[in-house]
């Protein structure tokens, strides 16, 4: 006979892991704009949204259909606060499982897997020290911020 009780009590174990896993993953987040927030004067922040992927036929980006048939991925964006806007800058490709961990975060050609906090934090670190977001984020600081019309 099968044991329906015993799979029902591991079905909301793993969710109040994934309950617990997403949330300290949200606060590593909220760290780390918590401190650009400081070394950008509020103007920086990253955040993870979804980006629409430009589809390939035969080798070549079909800018129409892509946006006639969206296929969307998750993404790191630097986001620059004062413009009230959504306009975002992808640093990263982003995936992150049901249960929260392991996520991959994806730089150029490099993959990083994080099974939890420390190694979160980690690749965090090491995709604010690429060259190529350093440019995107030293850009976003460099931006006036807007004037509002009252």
């Amino acid at each position: 006979m099968a044991n329906f009780l015993e799979s029902f009590n591991k079905g909301i174990a793993a969710a109040r892991d994934a309950e617990r896993n997403k949330a300290e993953i949200q606060e590593v987040f909220d760290d780390l704009n918590q401190q650009l927030a400081v070394a950008t004067a509020g103007k920086v922040a990253i955040r993870r949204r979804q980006f629409n992927a430009a589809i390939d036929i035969l080798g070549q980006k079909n800018a129409l259909l892509s946006l006639l048939r969206p296929e969307k991925y998750w993404g790191l964006a630097a986001i620059f606060l004062p413009s009230g806007t959504v306009e975002a800058t992808e640093l990263a490709k982003w995936e992150e499982e049901n249960s929260g961990y392991p996520c991959t975060v994806t730089i150029g050609s490099q993959r990083y897997v994080c099974e939890d906090r420390a190694a979160l934090e980690g690749v965090l670190e090491t995709v604010l020290a690429d060259p190529s977001v350093g440019e995107v984020l030293h850009a976003l600081m460099q931006m006036p911020i807007p004037v509002s019309k009252a």
